[in-house]
Order: C-alpha cells, then sequence, then structure tokens
C-alpha cells in the first residue's frame, strides 16, 4: 500500500507512522491483521519557499485488504482510516499522465496533443482538473467513453479554521504548482502496473515519434541501446501556432501546417518513465529511481517536443517579424514530419469527432475569459523574476474574476473531514467521493 500525502515541511529524519491493514482469507474467512511501522519520506524535492510539501508512505500489507489505517508512535495515538483503491492492471503499454488544469478554457492548445497523443500510440491520457471550461469537459468526457482519456477530479482542501492564526492560514497556497508533484505520482502509481512507460507532462508538450510510427517503438530502439535507463527525457523548444478561435472552420492540419518551432528557445525536458525502475515522478524527470537505473537525455538530433507554448488566433492581426532572429531561426513543424503526415492525423481525428465527439466539438467555445490573467499572473510570480521562485508557485496566489454569468464551468468539489491521530498531528482527507459540478457562473 502507498499512502501519498501533504504536510508541513521538515517532518524530523526517521519520522515513522504505524501503518494497519485489515483483511480476509479467501479460504478460511477469517480477518487477519498487519501492522508495520514504516518510514515517512519525501514523494519528490521540496520548493524552497513552499511551507508544505507531498510526501510518501510505503506500507506492506495483508493480501486483499479491506480497511487500512494509519497511527502515529505516541501514547495517546489514535487510529485514523484511510480509503484505498486498486491499480489498473489492464495492458496499456503506455499511458499519459498531465499536470492539473485550472480555469483551463484553451481547447485549441488541448486538441493538437489530444489528437497527436492517441493515433500515435498512447492508450490512455489522465487529465487532473481542478476547474475547466464546461464544453471542454464535456469534450474530454466524451474521449473518456472511448477508453482514450482518464478524468481525474483534482480539488483543493478546505480545511475550515484549523489553520486560523498559523503563519500560513491556507496550506493550499503552500503547495508548489497547484500540488502538481503530487498529481503526477498519483497518476503514476495509479497505473504503473498497466503500462511500460508513462509519459509525465503537460498538455502544451508533444512529441511525434520521427523513427518509427508509434511511441513505443521508438522507446524500445533507446532501450535497446541503454538497458538500465530509468526513462527517457526529450528536450523542447518552444512553437508558435495559429488555428480559427471557435470549432467551425477548425483545422488540425492547418494547425500543425503553421507551427514554426524557435530553435533557439530550448526549455527542460519532459520524461517518458520506465515503471520497472522508478518509484517517484516530478514534473521533468523522476524523483525516486531504484538502484542502478539511470535518466538518459536524448539528443535533440534523434528527436525533441514541440512545447505549443505561443497559440494567436488566425483572425487576430499577424505581427511576425520575418526578419528577427527568432523567425530566421525557427523551423516549420513539417520540416520534421511529411505533410502528407499531418493531413492523414487532420482526417483521423475528424472521422474520430465525427463518430464519436460531434456535438461536444460544434459546442466549443470561441470566446476566451480567464488565459490573460492566468498569463499576466504566472509572469509576476515567475516568469519575470528569471524562473525563479520567491513565494511558493501556484494559481491559489492568482485573483480571477467569479460570478462571470454564462460561463460554464466544471469545478472539482469534494467534502473534507478532520480526523486526530493526536494533538499534533491532524489528517484532513475527502469525506464522499470526489466529483466534478457544474456552476453557470463562471470557474473557481
Amino acid at each position: 500500500m502507498v499512502l501519498l500525502f501533504n504536510s508541513q515541511k521538515g517532518w524530523p529524519p526517521k519520522q515513522f507512522l504505524q501503518c494497519k491493514s485489515i483483511g480476509s482469507n479467501e479460504t478460511e474467512k477469517d480477518l487477519t491483521t498487519k501492522t508495520e511501522i514504516q518510514p515517512v519520506k519525501y514523494m519528490a524535492w521540496a520548493v524552497g519557499p513552499c511551507a508544505w510539501a507531498p510526501y510518501i508512505l510505503v506500507c506492506p500489507v495483508v493480501e486483499n485488504p479491506a480497511n487500512f489505517a494509519i497511527s502515529d508512535l505516541s501514547y495517546f495515538s489514535n487510529e485514523v482510516a484511510i480509503p484505498h483503491r486498486k491499480a489498473v492492471t489492464e495492458n496499456l503499454g503506455l499511458v499519459a499522465c498531465f499536470s492539473p488544469l485550472f480555469y483551463f478554457e484553451r481547447w485549441q492548445v488541448m486538441f493538437p496533443s489530444l489528437e497527436i497523443y492517441r493515433q500515435f500510440g498512447i492508450s490512455r491520457q489522465v487529465y487532473y482538473l481542478q476547474s475547466i471550461r464546461e464544453e471542454i469537459y464535456d469534450l474530454l468526457m466524451a474521449y473518456k467513453r472511448t477508453g482514450a482519456v482518464d478524468v481525474e477530479t483534482w480539488s483543493t482542501m478546505e480545511l475550515g479554521d484549523s489553520y486560523d492564526g498559523s503563519e500560513y492560514e491556507d496550506p493550499n497556497t503552500e503547495l508548489e504548482w497547484r500540488n502538481q508533484a503530487g498529481a503526477h505520482t498519483d497518476c503514476y502509481l495509479k497505473y504503473r502496473e498497466s503500462a511500460e512507460f508513462i509519459l509525465i507532462s503537460d498538455i502544451d508538450d508533444v512529441l511525434i515519434p520521427r523513427h518509427h510510427e508509434h511511441y513505443l517503438d521508438e522507446l524500445h530502439m533507446l532501450l535497446a541501446q541503454h538497458p538500465m535507463a530509468s526513462g527517457f527525457s526529450y528536450v523542447r523548444f518552444n512553437t508558435a501556432f495559429q488555428s480559427e478561435r471557435g470549432p467551425f472552420g477548425f483545422s488540425l492540419n492547418n494547425e500543425l501546417e503553421s507551427a514554426r518551432i524557435s530553435m533557439i528557445q530550448r526549455e527542460d525536458g519532459k520524461s517518458f518513465v520506465r515503471t520497472k525502475a522508478v518509484e517517484t515522478v516530478w514534473i521533468h524527470w523522476p524523483a525516486t529511481v531504484k538502484k542502478d537505473y539511470k535518466m538518459v537525455t536524448t539528443d535533440d538530433a534523434f528527436n525533441f517536443m514541440v512545447h505549443l507554448r505561443n497559440w494567436t488566433a488566425s483572425s487576430e492581426p499577424k505581427s511576425i517579424n520575418v526578419s528577427s532572429l527568432l523567425y530566421k531561426t525557427s523551423l516549420p513543424l513539417h520540416n520534421f514530419i511529411r505533410s502528407e503526415r499531418l493531413a492523414e492525423l487532420s482526417k483521423e481525428s475528424k472521422d474520430f469527432i465525427e463518430t464519436y465527439a460531434k456535438a461536444e466539438f460544434a459546442a466549443l467555445p470561441a470566446d476566451s475569459v480567464y488565459y490573460k490573467l492566468i498569463e499576466q499572473c504566472y509572469n509576476d510570480m515567475f516568469y519575470s523574476k528569471g524562473r525563479q521562485v520567491t513565494t511558493c508557485p501556484g494559481p491559489a496566489r492568482c485573483k480571477f474574476p467569479n460570478n462571470l454569468k454564462g460561463i460554464g464551468c466544471a469545478i472539482a468539489n469534494s467534502k473534507t473531514k478532520h480526523e486526530l491521530i493526536n494533538r499534533n498531528v491532524v489528517v484532513h482527507q475527502m469525506e464522499d467521493e470526489k466529483h466534478m459540478i457544474i456552476k453557470a457562473d463562471g470557474c473557481q
């Protein structure tokens, strides 16, 4: 059993919790109990300005546990029951785990990766949602019904007055980038038994295989050269592209044909992680790797990712300076994938939408409400500071308008309960099943 949780940074070294599992013997129908004391470890690297961090607790348990609880080693410790789920075991081969989305509305950025990953061999794309425009949520649910997508709610914790008067009243503001390390590892552990490789990424990072038709074949090609690789990291280059604002007249082929890759704007890579070699993950590379395995960074001459960062609507005035160094050092995407193949991708996406998501695609929004506000907030918080974090970075520190009438939004929702292990250790966990609710007056 693996328990992921968030807490204040700086748990004492060799801090232990007690795990208790209860199950029934299949033949004798008797209850069996197992109690183990295990160390608490960081899930990933703690971020300096953030007061909270993600942790992991790995507990041996009985076979087929029905109940699971934790406590500590203090005299007055109480057991707190923790719900658990089973890992996905269907044979998927390759899975993608994406960072949580919030106030999300730019489907024009999401759609290329959604279709490219689906067509080139990712069996399941997993989206973690805090809040998303209702029409885009409906499209993802249409994809989910085909098995191509999974959707996980990623709600913030409602902590009541638990931290009133403390230096950090809202722990949601003290987790790096909407607790994305927790989301990535949660997804990774859920799908680790079903996949040989798992991609840890954002939805605007796209890899197009250049040496084989499918990702797994290209990864196996690399694996033959690096048998002790824990995964393969592909460097990214920022890419500008255009498309129609709305679904009518939208063409994936036109969008990809317009893409220009800035070969002087190189970004840290994203990784295809090898599940047999990695325990926990982070956005750019694995956090915990088994002994003797090492990450391999692929040469960009072999392949690289395009970072679909700069989208503009085709209807907007074009202000491209063709004499600029940025333009002169950029290359069209079709230099790396044949235009005929791009046309095939577009046709397959049209056929898929026509069959499985015609109404949902036609309903996609043409307006933009939140993106410029998010861009400005993140620029003030991070990019304008040389990408150095001086406060714990994340959307909880951004200010967005409320009560936007007519803007439907799907929002992650849950109730929180608070239980004491002892007077110094409080467990905050979901009281009910996480779910999405639809609001007609904007995102949260």
